[in-house]
């Protein structure tokens, strides 16, 4: 049983090194191959995971048996922040902050949403997160020996004249540098596997030229004035107020706009696309408006329907 035990602490790191691999290669690709931008709290999840590939794969070359110690507080404040982001996107518990748009990407959205917005891409990272936390785990119980049971089996012919285990053999240098290649080969091939077919199904991301007709990727199909209203409310009421009456510090109030007023839908979508920084000139607050103001994975007819909407509510 010792033994068993012992070779399951030494595989865990390997397996722990798989994971941390295919999540960190996963949220390249999705970032910089499907276009999917990482929004803020994805960020805080990236500054987690990336280490504990890093560390795992030293901890591994250099036989570093308490490599968990450094892996586990990392993996255990990703699982959190992945769970508050879960919370944040499926829940009211949480208020919306003007701070998550600094990316220009809200953390409201999902690009994933999968089995009907059960399985997205913070869900994604808590499973890796938490994965992560059993191996390592699992690496200091078997390193423990006050968690190793001394007894040996009857008849084991590996335990000597005492009855006393022999020692598991630790893996060479090159046999742990193939390991560690092998699962970063892995993971590799996990995400291109998966990867291309999200790449084959993908739809074209935005921004789409005026007029051509797409929807959210993750929204239910609702009536314009509807799906108008809930993505105001989502996206737009942090910095503009529930009523488009402006937030001090944050953004003036939308009916002073000449172009709320009395621009074009294809105007107004225009400029929403654009975005405006702080230094240009119609920009009032001073404060950076991002591009698409956090919803770049919607489609044109869902940020018009917030227009249309928006426009019933200033006179």
């Amino acid at each position: 049983m010792d033994r068993f035990f012992t070779r399951m602490g030494r595989a865990a790191p390997y397996a722990g090194l798989l994971v941390a691999a295919t999540a960190t290669i996963g949220s390249l690709f999705m970032s910089q191959v499907l276009g999917w931008l990482p929004c803020e709290m994805c960020w805080y999840q990236r500054i987690a995971m990336y280490p504990i590939l890093l560390l795992l794969l030293i901890g591994i070359i250099t036989a570093d048996s308490r490599v968990y110690r450094y892996v586990l507080p990392l993996a255990v404040i990703g699982g959190f922040v992945s769970t508050y982001h879960i919370l944040y996107q499926k829940t009211d518990l949480f208020p919306a902050s003007p701070c998550e748009l600094n990316s220009g990407i809200s953390c409201k959205g999902d690009y994933l949403n999968a089995f009907n917005g059960m399985i997205t891409i913070p869900t994604l990272a808590l499973i890796a997160f938490g994965l992560i936390v059993v191996s390592a785990v699992i690496a200091r119980m078997a390193t423990d020996p006050m968690l190793i049971d001394d007894e040996t089996d009857d008849g084991d012919e590996t335990a000597d004249a005492k009855g006393v285990p022999a020692p598991v053999a630790r893996p060479s240098a090159g046999l742990r540098v193939a390991g560690a290649l092998l699962a970063i080969a892995l993971a590799f091939g996990l995400v291109y596997t998966v990867g291309g077919s999200l790449r084959a199904a993908q739809a074209p991301k935005t921004p789409t030229p005026l007029g051509t007709p797409s929807g959210s990727p993750f929204a239910t199909p609702v009536s314009s004035a509807a799906n108008g209203a809930r993505l105001f409310s989502e996206y737009c009421t942090m910095c503009h107020g529930a009523s488009g009456d402006g937030i001090t510090n944050l953004a003036p109030t939308l009916a002073g706009s000449t172009l709320v007023k009395t621009g074009s839908e294809d105007d107004l979508l225009r400029m929403i696309r654009k975005g405006r920084l702080p230094t240009d000139a119609d920009n009032k607050s001073g404060l950076l408006m991002p591009q698409s103001g956090g919803m770049a994975a919607y489609g044109d007819d869902d940020l018009r329907s917030v227009i249309r909407y928006l426009k019933t509510i200033i006179r």
